[in-house]
């Protein structure tokens, strides 16, 4: 059986649901529990700056008195550095030993730069005996490689004769540049240390008790560093900033040129280690859009500044990747280790998580429709769970070039200057939708722009007031914080894997910088993002219908978590937490990720890929031999293909297979076969990809959405979950108007499907919903948003336990997946009470080898089997073995039932019984060998067994170990395989299963 659908008059074929799954194992998601991202013992903070808390009326509002802060600046005092590079040297006084006494002396003095480009200015003044008169040693600022770096002058002083040098006297400084750097004394060439070295007050003082008479000698000094020092906070705000999470602002730009050394370090990480409990960490803003639209720029000032800082304009994704690496360790470094980014609306928040940001960060903005929000949301809330850490979400409410801010006037439509005007900018029910879609992918700070004056204003009585912004902060904050707004963890069943080089914008058809044109790679990731995130190509969709500019509707939901696949770092997603992984792109695949990849799949995962990664895997995950002769269809390039073993899942109109599954270990593999998924237009993406997406979708999920609406699916428990449907069509407003209006045409009708017994309510507007059977309908109007609390609605995973291999031991022959291969010597079988047919290992010469390779490595796995043990046997002085292998051996010793890897390394359990059943199992998952007897684990002092090899090497024997090697003595029966680790309460049932059959004496 098939569906047929029709996308844009392009017929398709997928396989049937009923029939044939996509994915392995649909449920796993439901059950990952994920440590809650809290930050002061909350999991989400408005940061509003301190203004706020000025404003009458409105600093009484919950959501103010509760919040954190933003944008704190740092106070700094600042040394040298008005102007950088001047060493300002007022007078200087000689004293020599003359005639036996020491007395000044009078001498000529010249002062010469030590590098080019230095001016010195009045030169004269160093000897003309006056304190209030200044020799100026100016250091050029143009290199920003020396811009902060000290200046240097040599200064030359001839005597009337050869004298031996007893005092020097050297006036320096002003209020700007108190200071003086280095100063080294040297005769004939040679240095010449003061016996005494003394600065105070501007002045000075080297004293000389050994100097050589000379008629000259020479003085180099320089200017101090420029030293800035973080001073604290006033008293109120300290102790508000103790109290509450805050972020804080340095300094925006860094002056190109300025070094860690400039600081006072050991002053300031004092002072930060006082806030370091409430302190988010120093703010990076823009910082990818900073570098980009700033400095990589030939047109822009600072393009020159940047490439004599950092090295040459980059021309590849490598050479841009270490070029910003660089920007950005920079800021690291004057940021104190502090350093947090806030991405400008672009693609690059995993970047800063992995060069060592405190939060992931992003910016949005609505000056142009190409920014896409969700797709930017998700891959900020990716970062911050791929590297552990919170995220925030910046709003900025630009709408074209319009701001909010109620103290300027009406601005001018015509207006091509970025202005501000009251209510000017995004409407209000947008920045609602964006708050409820960070809210429930789990943002943990929201901060925005134009505070406080863009969500307050002045009423006629005199009194500050909520404006429509401000009303939805107060309405967001106050949900939140009551029953119907708790939130559990953004259930994302779908893993996104993008190349670490992959440097995504916007949607402008380049990458890194606007400078790199994509390849191929890049458009296929493109148009997997466009899949679930549209663009209709509008760089200003604010007011073309449907009015839906950067968040759109789309049958996908935000179920699609993004994480980058091959980090440098190392800090790789957790693929088991994941029933579905995609390659997105032209990843590059080393042998770590292909193993890692490999092992999800053996484990239950399904793992989506392109015919471009076949290469990077083994041959036996492949689903087909592709071949060199292709055909023409759907604007796709499809190859010939020898299919192996695998099912076909999507066809072209003509038959032609587009998808492929094949099964390998308990997981699948999928492989789409036209190279790229790209069409003869590269810009235009296949259909195919989201008619996939939905049938992946449509099995992770626990429950169906249907309508025009985004969607997002928050997990409470494994049976608790939240929907939030946001429509995001329907509202216009111009830039500059006050007021949003709305298209009721453009009301969203959704129907969801839950599964039987299923409870729900939607609990943000209380909508009354419509009930048929399973079917939920509601009708979500422009611009609104609404939330269903779904209870009793668990995942049921339709897998059971990944049972590869039984042998009864009855006389049949084993059942494994794959091809086995059995030897039976001197095989007796007996019968229990209960009639059931045993393997009887008494013989001294009996035992079965298997020879067993299931088409994968078996990294992880586990056997369980029943045994009953005569202790009257003796037919081994060292004991027996039930169950062995060359690197494994579950033993009976000295009467006491354990377990043994590689010949070395046991653990012990309970004392075996005469004739008794007993159920004994153990497992393996490439760290660690758990021992299992009836249903309880074994371990040494609560340690299990560590491996460090393969457990599993494709034989095992029953019964005996090489054959007639420590034989068992005893009786066996239903030996069974698993292809992972079972867990320690599926052993407990197997066990509790089993005991009816077996409990009790084996005779």
């Amino acid at each position: 059986m098939r569906k047929t659908g029709l996308i844009a008059g392009m017929l398709f074929s997928l396989a049937s649901a009923a029939q044939e799954s996509w994915v392995a194992d649909p449920a796993r998601g439901s059950t990952v529990e994920r440590k809650k991202m809290e930050f002061m013992g909350k999991g989400f903070w408005y940061l509003l700056t301190p203004q706020w808390h000025q404003l009458p009326e409105v600093k009484e509002e919950t959501f103010v008195k509760e919040s954190g802060a933003w944008n704190v600046k740092w106070d700094m005092t600042r040394r040298n550095w008005n102007p950088p590079r001047v060493l300002l040297l007022r007078d200087l006084k000689v004293y020599a030993e003359n005639g036996g006494r020491v007395e000044a002396v009078s001498a000529e003095v010249g002062i010469e730069a030590v590098e080019p480009g230095t001016k010195i200015y009045h030169p004269e003044n160093l000897a003309d005996g006056k304190h209030d008169t200044v020799c100026a040693v100016s250091g050029s600022i143009a290199d920003p490689r020396t811009r902060f770096n000290p200046v240097g002058a040599g200064i030359t002083v001839k005597l009337k004769k050869a004298m031996s040098l007893k005092r020097v006297i050297l006036s320096y400084g002003d209020a700007g540049n108190p200071e003086i750097g280095n100063v080294k004394f040297l005769v004939n060439g040679q240095e010449l240390k003061p016996a005494s070295l003394e600065r105070k007050e501007g002045v000075l003082s080297a004293i000389f008790t050994d100097a050589p008479q000379a008629e000259e000698f020479n003085i180099l000094c320089e200017s101090a560093p420029c030293r800035i020092q973080l001073e604290d906070f006033p008293p109120e705000l300290s102790e508000r900033l103790l109290r509450r999470p805050f972020a804080s602002h340095l300094m925006r730009p860094v002056p190109f040129g300025l070094k860690p050394e400039n600081f006072a370090r050991e002053e300031s990480e004092k002072l930060l280690r006082k806030y370091e409990k409430s302190h988010i960490g120093i703010t990076f803003a823009e910082w990818d859009s900073q570098a980009f639209f700033q400095s990589w720029n030939p047109r822009n000032m600072f393009f020159n500044e940047l490439v004599e800082f950092f090295g040459p304009e980059p021309r590849t994704r490598e050479e841009s990747e270490k070029s910003l690496h660089r920007f950005w360790n920079w800021h690291k470094s004057i940021f104190f280790d502090r350093i947090w980014g806030m991405s400008g609306a672009v693609g690059f928040p995993q970047y800063g998580m992995e060069w060592g940001g405190r939060v992931a960060g992003l910016e949005l903005t609505n000056h142009t429709s190409t920014i896409p929000h969700r797709t930017l949301l998700r891959y900020t809330a990716g970062a911050g769970r791929q590297y552990g850490k919170p995220w925030l979400l910046y709003l900025a409410y630009y709408l074209g070039k319009f701001s909010p801010n109620s103290t300027r006037v009406v601005p001018d439509p015509k207006s091509r200057q970025w202005v501000e005007g009251p209510d000017a900018g995004i409407s209000p029910s947008f920045s609602r939708r964006v708050f409820m879609t960070g809210y429930f992918m789990g943002m943990n700070f929201l901060g925005f722009e134009a505070q406080p004056w863009g969500q307050a204003e002045n009423a006629p009585d005199g009194s500050v007031r909520l404006n429509e912004n401000g009303k939805i902060l107060k309405e967001f904050y106050e949900w939140i914080q009551s029953p119907g707004g708790i939130r559990g963890d953004w259930y994302t069943p779908i893993l996104l894997l993008v190349d670490y080089h992959h440097g995504m914008m916007r949607r402008d058809g380049k990458i890194w910088g606007y400078e790199i044109p994509m390849e191929k790679g890049d458009w296929m990731g493109e148009h997997f993002r466009r899949a679930i995130d549209y663009y209709d190509g509008q760089g200003a969709a604010w007011n073309i219908p449907p009015y839906s500019h950067n968040m759109h509707n789309s049958t996908l939901g935000d179920i699609f978590d993004t994480a980058f696949g091959n980090p440098p770092s190392g800090k790789y997603p957790d693929f088991a937490e994941y029933p579905v992984v995609i390659l997105t792109d032209d990843i590059r695949i080393d042998p770590e990720l292909s193993s890692r990849l490999e092992k999800y799949v053996i484990g239950g995962g399904t793992l989506v890929m392109n015919s471009i990664h076949r290469k990077f895997f083994p041959t036996a995950m492949m689903p087909a031999k592709i071949l060199e002769n292709t055909s023409s269809e759907d604007g796709l390039t499809i190859p010939k293909v020898n299919l192996n073993r695998c099912t076909v899942m999507m066809k072209s109109r003509n038959g032609l297979p587009l998808a492929l599954k094949c099964r390998y270990g308990n997981g699948n593999v999928l492989m789409t076969l036209p190279e790229y998924l790209l069409g003869d237009d590269k810009e235009q993406p296949t259909p195919y990809i989201g008619k996939m997406l939905e049938s992946l979708q449509r099995e992770v999920m626990p429950f169906q959405v249907e309508g025009d609406i985004q969607f997002i699916v928050s997990r409470l428990d494994a049976s608790r979950w939240k929907l939030a449907l946001i429509n995001n069509k329907g509202i216009l407003k111009e830039p500059w108007e006050r007021k949003e209006k709305s298209d009721p045409a453009y009301t969203a009708k959704v129907t969801v499907t839950l599964p039987a017994n299923a409870a729900v309510a939607e609990v943000y507007r209380g909508a009354v919903l419509r009930k048929e059977n399973e079917k939920v309908f509601l009708e979500v109007p422009p611009g609104e948003v609404r939330i269903l609390d779904i209870r009793n609605a668990p995942m049921a995973s339709e897998n059971g336990l990944p049972l590869i291999g039984e042998w009864k031991l009855d006389g049949s022959a084993g059942k494994t997946v794959g091809k086995a291969r059995e030897k039976y010597h001197d095989i007796r079988y007996v019968k229990t009470p209960s009639g059931k047919t045993v393997y009887d290992a008494s013989l001294p010469k009996t035992g079965i080898l298997v020879e067993y390779n299931p088409g994968f490595p078996l990294c992880f796995g586990a056997f369980e089997f029943w045994a009953s043990p005569n202790l009257n046997y003796t037919l081994s002085d060292r004991g027996g073995y039930p169950l062995a292998s060359r690197f494994f051996r579950v033993f009976m010793n000295n009467r006491t039932w354990g377990l043994n890897v590689f010949d070395s390394m046991s653990v012990y359990g309970p004392r075996a019984e005469h004739d008794v059943w007993t159920h004994l199992a153990f497992t393996w998952d490439g760290g660690e060998c758990r021992f299992f007897v009836n249903g309880t684990e074994y371990t040494s002092h609560g340690v299990p067994l560590k491996v460090f090899l393969p457990v599993w090497n494709n034989s095992f024997e029953i019964g005996t170990l090489g054959r007639g090697r420590r034989t068992f003595g005893g009786k066996i029966s239903d030996v069974k395989l698993y292809s992972r680790a079972l867990s320690p309460e599926e052993i407990r049932q197997l066990y509790e299963n089993g005991k009816n059959q077996f409990g009790g004496k084996a005779q």
